[in-house]
């Protein structure tokens, strides 16, 4: 009976959801699978339903937080994360790097030949996801590229805080390149990659190895809507975002500032997050600095992605606050917080950046790639138009064709150039 309750209440909930998603949250035109994506949306407005009535009757912190890994955690247990790996195909290990979890996955039947290697940082805003809720999409990297893949468990905010994702991401990173070879991987052809967080750790970390003389260099990284800054949240992305979602979506601008305090300080930071959404934290002026020339420039998007239907260009000068900027800028100038910080991008490996135009972080990896452009570094950047936040990871839970495109372009870019 009990049951029986519970069940014809989830029911009415998603019921509820889905007239409220229909009548206050249109989709836009122009994305990929629209039906498909009215469905993940009423899922996404279920959850948020979820989190808030628990944090009604539950008033416990981090409640957010604690309730979507509980979610991922029963998705992993039913098996759906990881049902494209199998004994027959991949051959999974769990082990630490320098005191730090990885999940290694190579091909099940191999040769005795060297593997290129492949270390993967996974998406959640450095507060969600595992290696084993990926397992699925880094199980297939290994199949379909023939190659070592380790995906890192890097501790999660806001438990371990900034810089501990990070220093915890090198120091894995480093020991593979350091022990590629005792793993049959060929230390000469490694990789690293990730997606939206996972990007931003993957962009740092393949700085800092470049700046390392003892270990070799990554030979390519792959950036996929990457999270890459948090300077500047009124780009003509987050503009083209409030337009087509509001204050809702896959990823809102409070959702990104909301898990950057987390990240950055370990605590929910009302007034930090506030100014973050926004875009009153950096100091009185910056918008007129070289630094915001040079890197963050409304004029280094391009024109076809600023359509004056919601692109307003007096949005480049930025209303500073110099008591926000006060309170993160310790924070903000540390090399290991932005990887646009880097003062030379110079030397650093070719990348694969991949940006979607339903995505707020849409911007971040093209800034991005223009710094490493105008450094002559090589720069293959892939755009899909139709594309959301996170769309890459959905997999077989809720595939979507742009998502599973996305992928084979990872595929081949890696098994082309390792």
């Amino acid at each position: 009976m009990k049951w029986g309750i519970f069940s014809a209440s989830i029911i009415f909930a998603i019921t509820i959801c889905a007239i409220l998603v229909h009548i206050k949250h249109p989709i836009p035109n122009g994305i990929t699978e629209p039906e498909k994506f009215r469905m993940l949306t009423i899922s996404t407005k279920f959850l948020d339903y979820l989190i808030h009535f628990r944090s009604l009757i539950q008033p416990i912190e981090f409640v957010d937080i604690i309730t979507m890994r509980q979610i991922t955690a029963l998705i992993t247990w039913f098996g759906k994360a990881q049902r494209e790996v199998t004994d027959d195909n991949i051959a999974v290990t769990v082990t630490t790097f320098d005191g730090v979890l990885v999940r290694i996955f190579e091909p099940a039947v191999r040769s005795n030949e060297t593997l290129p290697g492949f270390i993967y940082l996974h998406g959640g805003g450095a507060c969600l996801g595992d290696t084993e809720f990926y397992a699925w999409l880094t199980g297939r990297f290994a199949k379909e590229i023939n190659a070592i893949v380790v995906s890192v468990e890097y501790p999660l905010a806001p438990e371990n805080p900034f810089p501990i994702p990070f220093e915890t991401s090198l120091a894995a990173s480093k020991y593979f390149l350091a022990n590629a070879e005792a793993y049959g991987a060929d230390p000469n052809r490694v990789a690293i990659g990730g997606d939206s967080a996972g990007g931003y750790l993957a962009a740092l970390v393949t700085q800092f190895v470049t700046d390392d003389p003892t270990i070799p260099d990554f030979q390519l990284q792959v950036l996929v809507y990457p999270i890459i800054q948090y300077f500047h949240t009124n780009s003509p992305a987050y503009q083209k975002y409030a337009w087509d979602f509001g204050d809702g979506g896959p990823l809102p601008r409070k959702q990104i500032a909301t898990y950057l305090s987390y990240h950055m300080f370990g605590k929910y930071d009302g007034h930090f997050i506030d100014s973050v959404t926004a875009d009153s934290h950096m100091p009185p002026g910056w918008s007129l600095s070289d630094e915001f020339n040079d890197r963050y420039h409304h004029s280094l998007i391009p024109t076809e992605l600023k359509h004056p239907q919601y692109y307003d260009d007096a949005s480049v000068f930025v209303q500073g606050d110099e008591n926000a900027w006060n309170k993160h800028k310790k924070w903000a100038i540390d090399p290991r917080s932005n990887p646009l910080n880097r003062q030379n991008f110079t030397g650093l490996a070719p990348a694969l950046i991949i940006t979607c135009g339903f995505d707020s972080l849409r911007d971040e990896g093209i800034f991005y790639g223009q710094a490493l452009s105008k450094a002559d570094v090589d720069v293959e950047w892939k755009h899909y138009e139709g594309a959301f936040h996170g769309i890459m990871y959905l997999g077989p839970t809720m595939e979507f064709k742009l998502g599973r495109q996305m992928q084979t372009d990872v595929i081949e870019f890696l098994s082309d150039r390792l």
